[in-house]
Order: C-alpha cells, then structure tokens, then sequence
C-alpha cells in the first residue's frame, strides 16, 4: 500500500508555496485572502457571516493520504482556512480523494474551500464540529448525501455550491440560525433538504437552481413538502428561484416573515402558495410560476410587491389579506384566468398595470368595487378586465390614468361617489360596453352638474346617462 504522511513542518512550507491568487477563469468568488502569518497561526477569512468561527492553528492538524484506497485521513483539531483550491495541502491528489476521515473528537473546523473540488463520497462530520468555511465543498461532483452536526454554529457562503451529485442535506440536528448565500446553489440533483427548527433566515441563492429540491422541511414536519419553523424571519433573494420540482410553499409558521425579490421565480410546477405569517412580499417573490393556482395572503400583509406574481397565467384565486394597503406595479399582471380576487377595504394603492391583462377577473359576479382611500387609478391598472359589468368608485378617487378601465367591453354601469369628478386620462374607458347613451352613470346628486360639463366624463357618457343618486 502507497501511503503518503506529511509533518507540519512540510506542511508549512507547502503553505507559502502554493498561495497564488484564484484564476481569472475559476467561476467562484475566491474568499478574500486576509491571511497572516504571526507566531506560526493563520487567521482565517471570516467571510461575510457575522460569526467568523475559530481560528484554527495549521499545527494543530496533519493528514496523510492512502493512495491504494483513495482515502485522506485528518488527525488533530481543525482543517485551516485555505485563499483558494491550490493552497489546498492535498491538492494533487483532488481528484482521487474518494473517502475523508476526521477524527471523532476534539475536531471543530473545517476551513474554506478545504475539499472544494475533490472527488469526494463518502465524509462524516464529527459531533464536536462548529465551523465549515466558505466553499468547503463545492464542486465536490461525487459527494451524494451530508448531515450537519448539533454544534455547528458557523458556514460559510457557497459551501456545497455546484457539488451536482449531492442528493440530500439533513440539519435538522443542527442549532444553526441561517441558510448562507449560495449553500446550495446549482446542485441540480438535491431532493431534500431537513433543516434545523432554530432557522431565522435563508439567505440569498441559498437554493438557487436546484432543479430537482421537492422537499424542504423540518424533522418535526417531515411529510409536509415545504414547512418553515416557526422562528423563520426571512427568505433572500433568489433563495428558492427555478426550484422547478417544488409543488407547493407553505409559510404559516414564523412571524412577520420577509419574502425577497425574486425568492421563489421561475418554480414552475409551484401549484400553492400559503402565506399565513408573511409580513412582507417583495418583487418578483413569485414571478414564472406557470403552474400556480392558488394564493392565500396573511392578515399582516400590507403590500405585494412589483411583479410579485407575474405572468402566473394559471392563477384562479388569490385570498386577500384584510390588511393590504398597497399593490404595486404589475404585481398580477396577465394572470389571465385570475377570477377571484377581494379587494379588502384597508387598500389604498393600485399600482400602474396591477391586474393588466386579468382578462378573467370577477367574472362570476362582474362587479369591481375600489376601496374607499384609493385616490387613482393608475396607467392600465385594470386594462383588459374585461366582464366587468359594474365599476363602484370611490369618493377619495381623484383620477383615472392613461388606459385605467380599458377593455372593459361588459361595463355599461359606473357608480362614482366622488363630489369632484375625478380627470379621465386618454383611452380611460376605451372599448367599454354599450354605447354613450344606453350606459349610465350616478353619481352624487350635488355633481351631476360638474360632470354633465366634464369633457373627460362625457366622451363615454352621454348628459341624458348621467344621473344622480
């Protein structure tokens, strides 16, 4: 049997010989290299995570590697932080490393990028252990299945980044607060994921292209697809984005959680959405979810961001939130067999292509009614609504932006309580139902006047239609 030991001392001088900068080809961030030599230790770069883990001493490990069983064996305390895979001490045995040995005590860090691109199958991370760094795994192409230990209080970003064999990730044993950037982003073949029931956040990319993840959830809950803990307080951006296996999205624990931009776009087999703690729903949270159908919002959810369910053209119903204040931009724009949908009296914001293109919207009864407090309606808001029947305005309302109700080809009946007669923007009405004067509009008694003059009111209702109530 070939074997191959390497004292520290050999270790030290292999340090200082392989420590150039990454390639400008490598597609991975390399951690930024803040290393310094003082009385033979080397402080590790803590990366962006607010704890920076141990600073493991390089004498405090040695390893060998038996080339007849491919297997690379640890003694000692800690693996330290490495600038980049070069500076990896076995770095020209990569690509044989099939199995790692840590020792089973007194071992508690794992340094960045320690077995980032090594062949990697079969490693058990010991219970005493509580710092992996950044990229420590990624690219680890062979690596099928890991669990996280109890005591595991720091990762780092990228840390099974693109490792594509990778098929499972148990942490429900862990005590971890956060999901880092790009944990796993890119390894397509990831089914599960159990995480830890302490999680506060799941940051950015955390999941970014898994493909194939269907389920993610917690020890306690392991039959449900998608279960958050109830200390959950944010999901990043991207967190969960063309995760094309996942079915449905279920956050009714935790409290005021945060959704970020783009956090679950493109998760086109997502069918439902439950966001029974979701305090906030930013842009794009739900963007490409072709296969979304139903949307139930949280009594603490007072805006939906822009784009938020864009072009989820399956969408039928969305239980509103009582709460709502605003709707942006496009936020439901061409869901086109959106039918159900309450507009809850707390709304105050119709934001510019809202509902455009909801060409389905309250099809079974017809009557679109805007809250009381809502002052316009923007620029093709409701354009292309088109079995509105009857339109109940508000006397907040103050205008009706470029294309407001276009396309309503049903409408024939318009009740506006404002006293002042709101303007009317170019194409407001455009391709409404009936004709100027077989439509009718009330309005209050003491305007009928001041909108029999409006040139913006009468271009779509006759003076012989305008009437009070």
């Amino acid at each position: 049997m070939k074997k191959y030991t390497f004292p520290v001392a050999a270790l030290l001088l292999a340090t200082l010989m392989f420590f150039p900068a990454c390639s400008e080809n490598d597609p991975e961030p390399a951690a930024q290299d803040t290393a310094s030599q003082s009385g033979g230790s080397v402080t590790p770069d803590p990366g962006p995570t607010p704890d920076p883990g141990p600073t493991p001493d390089p004498s405090a490990f040695s390893w060998s590697y038996d080339a007849e069983n491919k297997r690379l064996t640890i003694t000692g305390r800690a693996i330290p932080d490495y600038p980049n895979a070069e500076s990896q001490p076995w770095y020209e045995h990569k690509a044989n490393i099939s199995e790692v040995i840590l020792p089973t005590e007194g071992f508690d860090s794992i340094g960045s990028y320690a077995f980032y691109e090594t062949n990697v199958e079969t490693i058990i991370l010991p219970d005493g252990l509580t710092y992996i760094g950044d990229y420590a795994f990624s690219k680890c192409n062979k690596l099928k299945n890991i669990k996280l230990p109890y005591f595991l209080k720091t990762v780092g970003v990228g840390v099974f980044r693109s490792a594509m064999a990778l098929e499972t990730v148990e942490m429900s044993g862990s005590s971890l607060k956060t999901i880092p950037e790009n944990f796993c982003r890119d390894c397509y073949f990831l089914n599960l994921f159990t995480m830890p029931t302490s999680i506060t956040k799941i940051d950015r990319y955390a999941f970014y292209g898994c493909s194939r993840l269907a389920n993610v959830n917690t020890s306690r809950q392991p039959y449900d697809k998608f279960y958050m803990p109830t200390t959950l307080k944010r999901i990043g951006s991207h967190a969960f984005c063309f995760c094309r296996s996942l079915t449905e999205v279920k956050i009714d624990n935790g409290s005021d959680v945060i959704v970020d931009t783009l956090a679950f776009q493109g998760c086109d087999k997502l069918a439902t959405v439950t966001l029974s703690k979701v305090a906030k729903l930013d842009s794009m949270a739900f963007a490409f979810c072709g296969a979304l159908t139903s949307v139930t919002l949280n009594n603490n959810l007072t805006s939906v961001g822009k784009y938020a369910f864009y072009k989820d053209t399956v969408l039928t119903e969305v239980k509103s939130t009582l709460a709502l204040k605003s709707i942006e931009k496009s936020a439901f724009y061409d869901c086109k067999k959106l039918a159900k949908f309450t507009f809850s009296n707390s709304l105050r914001q119709i934001g510019p292509y809202a509902f455009c293109g909801c060409t389905n919207l309250l099809k079974d009864d017809g009557i679109l009614t805007i809250p009381e407090g809502v002052t316009k309606i923007e620029t093709s808001s409701f354009y292309g609504c088109r079995y509105i029947t009857q339109l109940n305005l508000p006397s907040t309302l103050t205008a009706i932006g470029v294309n407001g109700f276009y396309g309503f080809i049903y409408l024939t009946k318009v009740y506006c309580d404002a006293t002042t007669p709101p303007t009317v923007g170019s194409a407001a009405f455009n391709a409404m139902g009936g004709t100027e004067t077989t439509r009718s509009l009330k309005v209050p008694s003491t305007a009928v006047t001041a909108y029999k003059n409006n040139e913006g009111w009468t271009k779509y209702f006759d003076t012989s239609v305008i009437t009070g109530r």
